[in-house]
């Protein structure tokens, strides 16, 4: 994410990227709410970039966000691992 994925995209855009060898990407993601900003720094053109919205998803999205706060003496990715296996479950058992 992030920083990796913004040198793979360079790296692939220098290497491949030339008029005698296209480089094609194709970008998706669920959340993205920058889409202009991710096109331009692949060089896209704005007729060429597509955003779909809530309506094309076939299961709406849900965002929930939890404080994580660890026992003491836990550490803090301990923690957020097991609050986070904690919410997976509850949500699979709906």
């Amino acid at each position: 994410q992030g920083p990796v994925l913004e040198a793979l995209v360079a790296r692939a855009q220098r290497s491949w990227g030339t008029p005698l060898r296209p480089c094609r990407l194709v970008a998706l993601s669920a959340t993205l709410p920058n889409v202009h900003d991710i096109a331009a720094f692949l060089n896209v053109a704005p007729a060429e970039v597509f955003n779909f919205g809530e309506e094309a998803r076939p299961v709406p999205l849900e965002q929930h966000f939890v404080g994580v706060r660890p026992w003491p003496g836990e550490e803090a990715g301990a923690a957020l691992e097991r609050v986070a296996w904690a919410k997976a479950r509850l949500h699979l058992e709906r």
